[in-house]
């Protein structure tokens, strides 16, 4: 089977008899074409292909087919060299335990206990960095909250949420279950906040209420700047009505 491309849309597909293409032969450039045969035994040629004095770099391949060959073998590069790795890790470990068999579980202990240190000095460290800009959001709500009928904490929690990360999913659930927990503890042992519970969408919720001349003092004074570098994404002042 011959085939070609006549244009972009449609692809021409030709078949020709062995026949055909011996006595087609004469035709063909013989340093670009080349009749042979794949088997031993004598007899007329049974194979087709290009000349030896054709490079590669003159067939005409699509810039789209140079570039899927490349990632192909860039793609097998990488598996082939992890695949090493692991394999080199593995038989190194493999030694080292069976060489150091007392030795062992206390390394693997430690590495472990390495491990888990350092996922917490940054879950900390992350909890750190954007506890105080969650904290002024929630008092910048509560400052602007009219009346005296105060701020469902729960409603609070998710209008910072959604203000600070309104398309990062994942990094409001941080705010929720890490750094929220930490400015409820906060916003209950500060006097200028009255707590109080009552019924707001059917519900028994705590609510919050800024005493007035705190409201006054915080709405007087500049608001600091609530961009916590890559962590927030959209801050806002927008009030929800509890």
């Amino acid at each position: 089977v011959v085939s070609w491309r006549v244009n972009e849309a449609s692809e021409v597909d030709i078949t020709m008899s062995a026949n055909l293409l011996l006595w087609l032969q004469p035709v063909f450039d013989a340093a670009t074409v080349t009749f042979g045969q794949l088997s031993e035994t004598d007899g007329p040629p049974d194979a087709i292909g290009l000349s030896s004095e054709v490079p590669e770099h003159k067939l005409p391949v699509p810039f789209s087919c140079q570039m899927k060959f490349m990632f192909m073998e860039l793609f097998g590069w990488l598996l082939k060299f992890l695949y090493r790795v692991v394999v080199l890790l593995t038989q190194k470990s493999w030694q080292y335990m069976s060489t150091h068999p007392k030795s062992s579980p206390i390394v693997l202990m430690i590495l472990v206990a390495a491990v888990s240190i350092r996922r917490k000095t940054k879950h900390r460290a992350k909890v750190r960095e954007i506890f105080d800009i969650v904290k002024e959001e929630a008092y910048d709500r509560l400052a602007h909250c009219d009346g005296s009928g105060g701020y469902a904490a729960l409603h609070l929690r998710d209008d910072v949420g959604h203000a600070m990360y309104s398309s990062n999913v994942r990094e409001r659930l941080f705010m929720y279950n890490y750094v929220w927990p930490r400015v409820i503890v906060e916003v209950r042992a500060d006097n200028r906040v009255r707590k109080f519970r009552k019924a707001a969408d059917g519900k028994q919720l705590e609510h919050w209420d800024l005493n007035t001349n705190s409201k006054r003092g915080w709405q007087l004074r500049k608001t600091p700047n609530k961009t916590p570098g890559k962590h927030v994404e959209v801050t806002s002042s927008a009030k929800r009505d509890p």
